[in-house]
């Protein structure tokens, strides 16, 4: 039935009808049936309805249930998967920093242009004593050395202005 009522929303195309969908039955189908969740992204054509309903499904999955989100990104294909992976980093970043790298390093999202450094370094402000532990605890390689470079240079800067201070 929630699944019916979901793909409903999809063809009738009013924004209403899909958000309420989006917001209340999409998350409770994920939670009960996932696989179904997975076919109807599958059914769906090519187009603005699949990518609508796949980013929301990485949105709601990637917050329950990451292995499994992850996995199912995992089968997707090309831009479809790279799509799909970066709105999951993108979700898990605003609560799960570490998360976020851990799945973009997954899916090779966010070293080539900056952006997990950037969010080493947003979450080094908003959490400096998180983002230090996390630093602390990765293996010494390229890529947790730039990430760990970036959070370094936002600790000296808090150190500076409370000896400033």
């Amino acid at each position: 039935m929630l699944a019916k009522a979901i793909e409903r929303s999809l063809v009738a195309r009013n924004p209403q009808q899909r958000e309420t969908a989006f917001t209340f039955l999409l998350p409770e189908l994920l939670q009960v049936e996932p696989a179904r969740v997975v076919t109807m992204v599958s059914r769906q054509e090519p187009g603005e309805t699949r990518d609508a309903l796949r980013s929301k499904v990485a949105q709601i999955w990637i917050t329950s249930d990451r292995e499994a989100a992850v996995a199912w990104i995992k089968t997707l294909e090309g831009s479809e998967q790279r799509d799909t992976a970066e709105v999951a980093v993108s979700m898990l970043a605003t609560y799960a920093p570490d998360q976020a790298i851990e799945v973009a390093d997954q899916f090779g999202i966010g070293r080539d242009n900056g952006y997990l450094e950037h969010l080493a370094q947003m979450w080094a402000e908003t959490d400096i004593a998180a983002a230090t532990r996390w630093a602390e605890s990765q293996a010494d390689n390229p890529q947790s050395t730039q990430l760990r470079a970036r959070i370094d240079q936002v600790r000296e800067a808090h150190d500076r202005r409370d000896d400033a201070q």
